[in-house]
């Protein structure tokens, strides 16, 4: 049987806070619009609030993003500069 195999890779992406402009009753005043991978997905505040706790609650799977140097300097000086 073979094993699976789990690859992480950074995604370049942007995103960015954009108002409904064709907002009907009840709907989000705005929305954050991630353009990942060649594709496009709008979230609403609430969705993003349940990703920020999703993401303080599994912190062990999250990719550490920093750059070399901030890496580097964690490693020579301690974790001076925090994490989160």
């Amino acid at each position: 049987m073979n094993a699976l195999k789990l690859e992480e890779k950074k995604i370049k992406g942007s995103l960015s806070q954009v108002y409904n402009k064709d907002a009907k009753l009840n709907a989000s005043l705005l929305y954050y619009h991630l353009h990942a991978d060649g594709s496009d997905y709008l979230f609403t505040q609430s969705q993003m609030d349940v990703a920020k706790d999703r993401a303080f609650k599994n912190q062990e799977d999250l990719v550490d993003l920093r750059p070399f140097w901030e890496k580097w300097i964690d490693k020579v000086f301690g974790d001076s500069l925090g994490r989160f």
